[in-house]
């Protein structure tokens, strides 16, 4: 029997969906939202992200409040202008006075446009610059937050990108002529060259291929296999 009634919605809403309402929710706010975003090659990785003008506010978004996504929203706080979680519709009064103790904002998902702000996040004047680094227009729409397969973009993503496409356009050309052409996430031109050889040739890199020709090494198009 299908669920009825707001309080059935709210029992029956995704990690995904939840992110999506928040997602909808600040942009009809003005926001710029960047979601699944990566602080630094491996480091911890935000929900969401939203930008207007210059501040930043990072959002945890969980279907309940606890101790799990209070330590997340927390590591934000040198980093972002505001924080918050982002929750399904509770109460929870200990949880309230401790965001409010840390200056984290709450707010109450209880589904589309239904969004109410519990404790209103502290604003921080001064914030470290590694977040802001962080985010790419890809975020915005490459994979929506919450998602169980934890799909993200990456500086590493950006740089297969980047060799995608110009191998597409280049099918059969020296390598060497790719590292000068793409822009990567790489710090220098020697890290490029060894690191993204020895990825190709570990097929970490689909729908290209390294072949010799002679003395020289040149980059082809390979079968793409689908994801499972």
């Amino acid at each position: 029997m299908p669920a009825r009634g707001g309080r059935d919605m709210v029992r029956a809403m995704s990690e995904v969906e939840l992110a999506a309402h928040v997602v909808a929710w600040l942009r009809g706010r003005g926001w710029t939202v960047h979601q699944e975003v990566e602080m630094g090659r491996g480091g911890p990785r935000c929900d969401l992200v939203a930008v207007r003008g210059k501040l930043l506010w990072a959002i945890e978004c969980k279907t309940g409040v606890g101790l799990a996504v209070l330590e997340q929203a927390h590591q934000w706080l040198p980093h972002a202008h505001r924080v918050s979680v982002a929750t399904r519709r509770s109460r929870n009064a200990f949880a309230v006075r401790v965001l409010r103790d840390y200056g984290i904002g709450w707010l109450a998902v209880a589904g589309p446009a239904r969004i109410r702000p519990v404790v209103a996040p502290a604003e921080r004047r001064r914030i470290s610059e590694r977040l802001v680094r962080s985010l790419a227009e890809e975020q915005r729409t490459f994979a929506p937050a919450g998602n169980a397969r934890a799909r993200f973009w990456s500086p590493w993503k950006a740089t297969v990108a980047e060799v995608q496409a110009w191998s597409a356009a280049h099918p059969t050309a020296p390598f060497a002529d790719l590292l000068r052409a793409i822009r990567h996430h790489y710090r220098t031109a020697a890290t490029a060259r060894s690191c993204l050889r020895r990825h190709i040739e570990d097929g970490l890199v689909p729908g290209v291929r390294l072949e010799r020709d002679g003395r020289r090494l040149v980059i082809r198009a390979a079968p793409v296999q689908p994801e499972p």
